[in-house]
């Protein structure tokens, strides 16, 4: 096989196989910010198991390509900072059953997020 027959093979063979591209789904934190809202005076947490947080989701991308990301951990620091758009304090709760964390940080709900993805692209490029 010659040479440029050789490289037309191997560039083939890379596009129609693809790779993984790591993304990050953490949206600027600036652009949730909320003006004019007065916070509410409680103490709240959110809980997010390491298990969670550790989940990586594989879709498909564009030109054969796939797309990863780590939904739980990528969007944490936007649902801690909108958490702490309405309540005064917010906290990461290290386990549900951990009363003396919740205790003394008086917290008074805890939100468990639950993040559904389904995600694709039909363009040529990721």
């Amino acid at each position: 096989m010659n040479f440029a027959a050789k490289n037309l093979s191997i560039l083939l063979l890379l596009v129609v196989t693809g790779c993984a591209h790591q993304i990050n789904l953490t949206p600027p934190l600036n652009t949730l910010d909320s003006d004019g809202l007065a916070s509410i005076a409680k103490s709240v947490g959110y809980y997010i198991s390491e298990a969670d947080r550790a989940k990586e989701v594989e879709t498909p991308g564009g030109g054969g390509d796939k797309v990863k990301y780590k939904p739980y951990s990528d969007l944490e620091p936007a649902l801690k900072h909108a958490l702490a758009n309405i309540f005064s304090d917010v906290h990461s709760v290290p386990s549900l059953d951990n009363r003396d964390f919740i205790q003394s940080n008086n917290i008074t709900y805890i939100f468990v997020p639950t993040i559904a993805t389904d995600s694709s692209s039909d363009s040529i490029l990721t």
